[in-house]
């Protein structure tokens, strides 16, 4: 199994457990990255939206081995609010993009949309409350989204796009650790993430 470190979801101790060797690496895709010298010999990767590298069809026919491929399906869309009174553009882009490693075929799930249900928990010191839940109905399909940003058109081979999110219970706070999760009920699955903050002192 290859993927990224973030993506190891404590998952070496199981899989080496198992027979299986599992190799993660830090650095991004390129010619010389540990990606594209263990992928002929992988059988699963994991990969995230832009790490360590998207499974382009060149990969494909390099990944002679390859089983299963698995990419992300959440995440969270971080921004600082005191860079938003600057521009939001701005605060977007202050910080990586917390994304799981795991995904779910649009057209698997396109029947019953409306259906699946979006939730997320925030963790204070030991305190773990509901911040989020509701139907994905709430918020616009994912076609239309991107009929919409391309004008009619559709996202190059690669691409993630943040779709939404929902309503927070009790207002927007600050938390130590924040978690999300997908829920399919038809299929009877769900996508699990989660991040721990680490907030930085403030010089001068």
């Amino acid at each position: 199994m290859l993927g990224s470190v973030s993506g190891e979801l404590g998952l070496r101790k199981f899989l080496e457990g198992a027979g299986h060797t599992l190799v993660v690496t830090s650095d991004k895709d390129g010619p010389n990255s540990v990606f594209e010298k263990e992928l002929p010999d992988a059988e699963v990767v994991i990969s995230q939206p832009f790490w360590p590298a998207y499974m382009t069809k060149e990969r494909f026919d390099k990944a002679k081995k390859l089983k299963l491929v698995i990419t992300a399906g959440i995440g969270s869309d971080h921004t600082d609010r005191k860079a938003e009174t600057v521009g939001v553009s701005l605060s977007k882009q202050m910080c990586a993009k917390p994304v799981s490693a795991a995904i779910w075929r649009h057209d698997d799930v396109a029947p019953h949309w409306d259906k699946l249900i979006l939730r997320s928990f925030a963790r204070v010191g030991g305190d773990r409350r509901l911040y989020q839940e509701g139907p994905v109905a709430g918020m616009r399909p994912p076609p239309e989204l991107i009929g919409l940003y391309t004008d009619g058109g559709s996202l190059p081979q690669g691409s993630a796009m943040f779709c939404g999110t929902l309503a927070v219970h009790g207002g927007i706070a600050a938390a130590d650790t924040f978690e999300m999760e997908l829920e399919d009920p038809v299929l009877r699955r769900i996508i699990r993430h989660s991040y721990t903050i680490a907030t930085l002192p403030i010089e001068g």
